[in-house]
């Protein structure tokens, strides 16, 4: 009977304290910090989806929008559909660009089926994801035309605030033409 207690004190201290540990170590290992605001964008190299290299840093011309997402992720697929719904209005004055951790087979079929408008590339190693901290995606990052970090956002943004952020980063001015869409 003694025995039992041990092992029923053994199984309680592993429920709790389990979950306290794998907290601290997820906190401290996989969440990176995000990058400051302010910093140059990482030059990193990533692929077209024809397989050609380029570095993140010769895709940014203006002020750009570029978002880490991967094809399976519910929550990219829903902002990758509300950037296409918002491309039209701000294309002119905002870059958007998009950088897929999922394979090359996968996010082909991804831009075909969901008409990406805009330019997307493949992060095959990891690297861009690392050197930018991305973790959770969907992660945004508001880009300036001296290719600095103006504002990051991760997780799925409400199409309303979404919008908003475009809106404002992009110079904006005219909301009519967004609720005809």
């Amino acid at each position: 009977m003694f025995t039992r207690k041990k092992i029923a004190l053994c199984i309680l201290i592993i429920l709790i304290v389990l979950p306290i540990i794998v907290y601290f170590y997820f906190k401290s290992q996989w969440i990176a910090q995000p990058l400051e605001i302010g910093v140059q964008v990482p030059s990193v190299k990533i692929e077209t989806l024809d397989g050609e290299e380029v570095f993140t840093c010769s895709i940014i011309s203006k002020k750009s929008l570029l978002i880490f997402f991967s094809t399976d992720c519910l929550h990219c697929r829903k902002e990758m559909s509300e950037l296409c719904i918002f491309f039209p209005i701000i294309k002119d004055s905002l870059n958007i660009v998009a950088i897929s951790v999922s394979d090359m087979k996968a996010t082909k079929d991804f831009v075909i089926t969901y008409k990406i408008p805009f330019s997307v590339y493949l992060d095959n190693n990891g690297e861009a994801k690392r050197s930018f901290h991305v973790f959770p995606i969907p992660a945004l990052f508001f880009i300036d035309k001296e290719q600095r970090i103006v504002q990051y956002k991760v997780g799925e943004q409400k199409r309303e605030h979404l919008w908003l952020m475009l809106k404002g980063f992009s110079g904006f001015i005219n909301d009519s033409l967004l609720w005809q869409l």
